[in-house]
Order: structure tokens, then sequence, then C-alpha cells
């Protein structure tokens, strides 16, 4: 067995082999990517499916291997969790001077990409925290093999944790590279039960409505729907066990989805996703959130909403709003997205 040179070597075998590490031949794949507030991560690998995969190179020799690494790895995933796909793309245009869509579509070719459905669901992912964390290493030690075991045991299926060890020969100008994986058993147990989470359709959406809302909500929400249906570009009805539907509404600055229902234990709650909104000029969001602040529940996080510049998605039970404040919503929206885009 021969040593790699640096960890330079292992991230480039990620990237040019991403399937090695569990993701499709066709994915975005960025080196040295910078998270805000949590460093450089080695590999970001975002699929066609907006599947997200997190790679950390480590050789043996480095000390960060034994304990380090584990908390580094988390760091980075818990500095992409919650980021808006707004957020994330501005990242990667500053990065490579492209657009997250245009790198995905050049990756997919044009006839085989749809850019809404790959931002809907990349979207979904950042907000859920759904990633494969993946730790690259030229030789797997214990105490990282105890940890990602760990990790898998006690952790929500939306985080799946792998080795993948790559030791390296060369054989007569021959290179081999057997790899060796960790962890895979557990991550798939927790792929298989994510897999049977619910996607949602309109009509699978509306019958859980039917099945769980009282008959105000549902009237309420039957207001909302209709004011929204003539106006939205489409409706992103979203996977997991509540029901949701967001609305997509296409801005001078792209698609923006400012509106998100959601039917919980406790009733329909209809969230304003201003983070998912952040496209149109400040003006406009401030346009939204003061229309929004005739209504006490939302005057009650204005202050909390500016200081978290516009990162917010406050939401309010449906029957809160009642038809008055369904009207001050639905004009809050057209405040959003009437406003004119900035010069």
């Amino acid at each position: 067995m021969t040593t790699y040179e640096n960890e330079g070597e292992l991230q480039a075998l990620v990237v040019e082999s991403p399937e090695l590490v569990g993701a499709p031949a066709s994915v975005v794949a960025l080196r040295e990517f910078a998270l805000p507030n949590a460093g450089y991560l080695d590999v970001l690998l975002i699929d066609l499916d907006g599947a997200i995969t997190l790679v950390e190179a480590k050789l043996n020799r480095n000390p960060e291997i034994r304990r380090a690494v584990v908390g580094q790895l988390l760091g980075y995933a818990g500095g992409l969790w919650g980021m808006s796909y707004d957020m994330l793309d501005s990242v990667v245009r500053s990065r490579t001077g492209s657009a997250l869509a245009e790198l995905a579509r050049a990756v997919a070719g044009e006839e085989n990409f749809e850019p809404d459905d790959f931002r809907a669901r990349l979207a979904t992912n950042l907000t859920d925290g759904v990633f494969r964390l993946v730790f690259a290493v030229d030789e797997i030690t214990e105490d990282l093999k105890r940890a990602v075991e760990y990790l898998n045991a006690h952790t929500t299926s939306a985080l799946e944790v792998i080795v993948l060890e790559f030791r390296y020969a060369k054989v007569e100008g021959v290179e081999i590279l057997p790899p060796n994986t960790f962890g895979e058993e557990s991550a798939r147990r927790k792929q298989s039960a994510r897999s049977s989470v619910n996607r949602w359709s309109e009509s699978t959406f509306f019958d859980a409505v039917e099945e769980r809302a009282a008959a105000e909500e549902r009237r309420l929400l039957q207001t909302l729907y209709d004011w929204a249906a003539p106006r939205v570009s489409y409706f992103y009805w979203g996977e997991g066990n509540k029901p949701a539907c967001t609305f997509v509404f296409e801005a001078p600055e792209g698609a923006v989805q400012p509106c998100r229902i959601v039917v919980t234990e406790g009733g329909i709650v209809v969230r304003v996703a201003f983070g998912w909104a952040r496209k149109r000029p400040r003006v406009a969001l401030e346009a939204m959130l003061d229309r929004l602040t005739e209504l006490p529940g939302f005057a009650a996080v204005r202050e909390e909403v500016l200081a978290a510049d516009f990162r917010k998605h406050p939401g309010l039970p449906i029957t809160e709003y009642g038809d008055e404040g369904i009207q001050r919503l639905t004009r809050a929206l057209e405040a959003l997205l009437e406003h004119p885009p900035e010069a």
C-alpha cells in the first residue's frame, strides 16, 4: 500500500468519482467550499434531485482524524442547515461565477433538467437538514468507527454518516484503489426509513386537510388557496410527516416562496417565509412586514424579523388570521410581489 501525498488527492478523488461516496456520477461538485461562520468544507456534492453530501478528507497521519474531524464535519452541517436556497446560490455564485441551477443544468443537460424541481427539493433538504456526511480517509481508525456508529444510531433519519477508506496501491504501474466502507448498513436503514416518508400532492394534501382540520380551518384555507391559485407559478407540496403547501411566485429576480401552509397536530399553521423571499428588494420585504404587523401575532415578532435581516419564518394558526387576517396576508404578499425591482 502507498500513502497519499496530501489530503487534496483524496478531495480530487471524490470530485472525479462522486459515486465512490454514494452520490450519483452527475453532481455539482465544489471543493474547499466556504460556509458562513463554519469554515471551508473539503467537498460539497449536490445531485440533481437536491440531495446533499458533505465530505471531509483526512489522512491518518493528521492528528485531527482522532476526534476533531467529527466535530468539524458536524459544524459544517450545522452551517449549512437552515440556509435558504438563495443564500446557498449566492455563495456558489461568489465562488464560481455561475448560478447553482446553471451548474446543475450543465451536468444534467438541457432536456433532463427541471430547475423548479431542483430548487424546491434542495430548499427542502437545506431546511430539514437532510445530509449525508462522509469521512474520506486513507485508514479507518477505531475512534472514527465508534463515532460513526453512535451518530447513525442516535440521530434522525435525515442524517446519514459513513466512513470511506481509500487504500491505495501501485503495482507495476497499475494504480489500484480498493475502497472500504463503514457505516453504510446503518445509513441504508436510515434511507429506507426516509423513503417511507410521505411525498405530498395536491390531492393527498387536501385529503389530509379534510381528515385532520376543523371546518373553519378548511374554509379559511380554501379562501387563501383560491386567492393564490391564479397567481402562483406553482404549488410545491413537499414531503414529510406533516402535509405542507408552499406558494412559489415568479418575481423579477426569480422564484420566491413567501408563504407556506403546514397541517400540524394542533391545526393548520400559515407561515410567512421571509427567508425564502429575500431575492426581492429590502423595501419590498419591509412593505410586506408593514402590512403583516397590522395583525397582533406578527406585530409581536416585527423587531425579531428585522434583527434577523428577514431570515425568519414566523407563523400563526390559520384561525388567528380569520377572514380579515387572510385579507391582510394576501395584501402583504401582493405588496412583496408588486414592488418594482431595484435599479
